[in-house]
């Protein structure tokens, strides 16, 4: 049984699906549901206090993947360019 599981009923299905984070984090705000996103999109938000994270010990390391990123050369040193990088290493 996982943790998520414990929480809402191994019978729990979700009302939708999205796969697109912006979306997600409207839903968020609000109030209405509940989602996961990646916490690095989810930041600016949560000091916001416009979202909620909340805290759970889980007995597991979750896994840790590798993220490419690609962009134009001529772009490394433009702002979005920075600033979609640095919202990365958070």
């Amino acid at each position: 049984m996982s943790w998520f599981d414990e929480r809402v009923g191994q019978q729990f299905i979700p009302a939708f699906k999205i796969n697109q984070t912006a979306l997600v984090i409207n839903y968020l705000i609000s109030g209405v549901f509940f989602g996961f996103v990646p916490k690095s999109f989810a930041f600016p938000y949560l000091q916001k206090g416009e979202i909620h994270e909340p805290h759970h010990e889980f007995p597991f390391k979750f896994p840790e993947y590798n993220i490419y990123v690609i962009y134009l050369k001529n772009k490394k040193d433009s702002l979005t360019t920075k600033l979609g990088l640095e919202l990365l290493v958070i």
